[in-house]
């Protein structure tokens, strides 16, 4: 399909009906503000709609309803014997993996670690045990994780040359 054919738009004059997906026939009311459902039908219109949007759904499109909607908020569509159905791409949001929680802890104990060292051991282990993880699962959270262990082995380095300095002095 065209580039085009899906940038089109619908006209922007109120019709005298839209018909839903059975083919039942709306009417507008206050100038189009709601649709009033008749007891008329449209059968050929209907089946001229479903087998647009069946061929719509093969190809991973969707059909556009018309700008309105009955009262109850169905999607109400043009008579497509009047105006061609113009449909879209469907656009699906990426998947984002989860965030490891040993990750977060690692990066909250090496945080904590500056205020009371031993935290930096915990920070260490959930640190490389959530790389491990992550590397298993494909979940977020490697910088935190290198974080926690950096600023782990940053304390712990500083608590040995601490130490160090203690005994030789």
């Amino acid at each position: 399909m065209p580039y085009s054919e899906l940038t089109r738009r619908y006209p922007e004059d109120l019709p005298e009906y839209l018909i839903d997906e059975e083919g039942h026939v709306y009417t507008p009311l206050q100038g189009g503000r709601s649709w009033r459902r008749t007891d008329e039908t449209e059968p050929v219109a209907a089946s001229m709609l479903q087998n647009v949007m069946m061929e719509a759904e093969r190809q991973n499109l969707i059909v556009r309803p018309a700008p309105w909607a009955d009262t109850t908020g169905h999607a109400l569509y043009y008579d497509p014997r009047v105006v061609q159905p113009i449909v879209n791409p469907t656009f699906t949001s990426p998947v984002i993996p989860k965030m490891n929680g040993l990750a977060s802890a690692a990066r909250i104990f090496g945080f904590l670690s500056i205020l009371f060292s031993p935290f930096a051991i915990i920070a260490l282990i959930c640190g490389y045990a959530a790389l491990g993880q992550i590397r298993e699962r494909g979940e977020r959270g490697r910088n935190e994780a290198m974080t926690g262990i950096g600023i782990g082995w940053v304390i712990v380095g500083l608590y040995i040359l601490v130490l160090t300095l203690i005994a030789f002095h």
